[in-house]
């Protein structure tokens, strides 16, 4: 692709729920989405992702190499191919406590969840 389409959305400082609304070129009907999160692993917390589109889970894909833009080599990549209607792409990471701590609620995870409604502009 010559023209590239980059979007960074970045977790809310302090809330867990977001909800954001783009506009896409329609030459850029297929994305790769690639979820950066903290580094779980290394504060011993177990952690999932779950990503959606149109209420359809989403499997990880291979990356596509784009000069200049190296990934780094455990990223996690979800392809996904948009509709001319609004799409809604959902991206949800649940991760454990570190042991022993748990939530006002009592809950020991916690849960962030990003809802982009996508809207695939018509090329005239």
């Amino acid at each position: 692709m010559d023209r590239r389409f980059r979007v960074e959305l970045p977790a809310h400082p302090k809330e867990a729920q977001q909800n954001i609304s783009l506009h896409i070129p329609a030459a850029h009907h297929r994305l790769q989405l690639i979820p950066r999160l903290p580094p779980f692993e290394q504060q011993g917390r177990a952690y999932r992702v779950f990503v959606t589109i149109n209420g359809q889970m989403v499997g990880r894909a291979t990356p596509l190499p784009i000069p200049d833009d190296p990934l780094p080599r455990d990223a996690m990549v979800f392809e996904i191919g948009l509709g001319l209607t609004t799409n809604i792409i959902a991206v949800t990471v649940v991760a454990s406590l570190p042991k022993g701590q748990k939530l006002p609620n009592g809950a020991d995870c916690e849960v962030e969840r990003m809802t982009i409604y996508a809207q695939l502009m018509r090329g005239y």
